[in-house]
């Protein structure tokens, strides 16, 4: 099996000059953000001009996920006969299957379709991208300047 590549990302803002208390702040709140990604260690460091947060191993793309979808009641999917009904079908097509792919599971007292479905990991690249503003947009200020 090889290893996938990682890389290092570091992400630095130049900022005016920015009390003890607002660096402790930044570190505080961008410490709290969770990547849905693998990754290793993160640093966050502030100065009075810089904040920097410094993330080691990202992957290049995130891992695939599984995840159980359940649908409509067993009673409600499949005809008395054994075949899917409008139902099972509209449910398997939402989640890309076909109505025999179905799986049935119990679900508290009932018996449910149920349909794993796998999500694709998106490119590391995309991913940031797609989140980073939403990382910077949290650091806010009690005075902030413009």
């Amino acid at each position: 099996m090889s290893e996938k590549k990682t890389k290092n990302l570091l992400i630095e803002i130049g900022c005016e000059e920015l009390p003890a208390s607002c660096q402790k702040l930044a570190r505080e709140v961008l410490g709290a953000v969770k990547l849905d990604i693998r990754h290793g260690r993160t640093e966050i460091l502030t100065t009075p001009r810089r904040i920097t947060c410094y993330i080691e191993s990202l992957p290049e793309s995130q891992d695939d996920s599984e995840r159980r979808v359940f649908g409509p009641p067993k009673r409600a999917a499949f005809n008395e006969n054994g075949k899917p009904t409008a139902a099972a079908v509209g449910f398997a097509q939402s989640v890309g299957l076909k109505a025999e792919d179905l799986k049935i599971e119990k679900k508290g007292n009932n018996d449910y379709v149920c349909a794993s479905v796998v999500a694709k990991g998106k490119d590391t690249y995309s991913y940031l991208c797609g989140c980073l503003g939403d990382f910077i947009a949290k650091l806010t200020f009690p005075k902030p300047m413009r």
